[in-house]
């Protein structure tokens, strides 16, 4: 318990950091971009599978500045992304989804080495609880149809884009996450 405080108490310092809060707004209006239905995804079957990018961002503000910046950049990302790009209803439960996505990957990824076993952790994590469960009582409570049949209708899509998900999480947040390093040391 006392290794989370410590690293919530360092990913709340990164707010005090101007590279970090500027790189951590670049990132949540980036995610917010991810809205707009030619930016943000890549759809291969119509309302079923669709590779959506937002999640990249908030993953790395979560490995770069941890997780409190990383739930604040996804707070601020949907709420901006979804009044200014989606023309859908604003549902807080689906801000709640992303700011619970940006605690995990800065718990997982903050201060530590992008490996596979903690990208398939992440995306477990995304995928069973926040996708499967939460947004399923979201949709559920919109009245978007019974939690058990939007459940069941939603597991082949969620388990055919698990592993790609894990795939492009891992090269890109490995990419730059190398990236950033390289260029911190350049300028210290």
């Amino acid at each position: 318990m006392q290794a989370v405080n410590s690293m919530l108490k360092s990913s709340y310092a990164e707010l005090k950091n101007l590279r970090s809060l500027t790189l951590a707004s670049l990132l949540a209006a980036i995610y917010a971009v991810s809205y707009l239905p030619l930016a943000g995804r890549i759809i291969i079957v119509p309302g079923v599978i669709e590779i959506r990018f937002g999640f990249i961002a908030i993953a790395i503000a979560g490995a770069l500045f941890g997780p409190v910046t990383a739930a604040i950049a996804a707070f601020i990302g949907d709420i901006v992304g979804t009044i200014m790009f989606s023309g859908s209803n604003f549902f807080w439960g689906f801000t709640l989804n992303w700011v619970v996505l940006g605690l995990i990957f800065g718990l997982i990824f903050y201060k530590e080495k992008v490996s596979t076993g903690r990208v398939v952790a992440a995306m477990l994590f995304n995928t069973c609880i926040i996708n499967m469960i939460l947004t399923t009582t979201w949709l559920a409570m919109m009245g978007v149809g019974e939690f058990k049949t939007l459940f069941v209708a939603r597991i082949l899509p969620n388990c055919v884009m698990l592993p790609i998900n894990i795939l492009i999480l891992l090269f890109v947040l490995r990419g730059v996450c190398s990236a950033y390093k390289k260029l911190i040391f350049k300028q210290s």
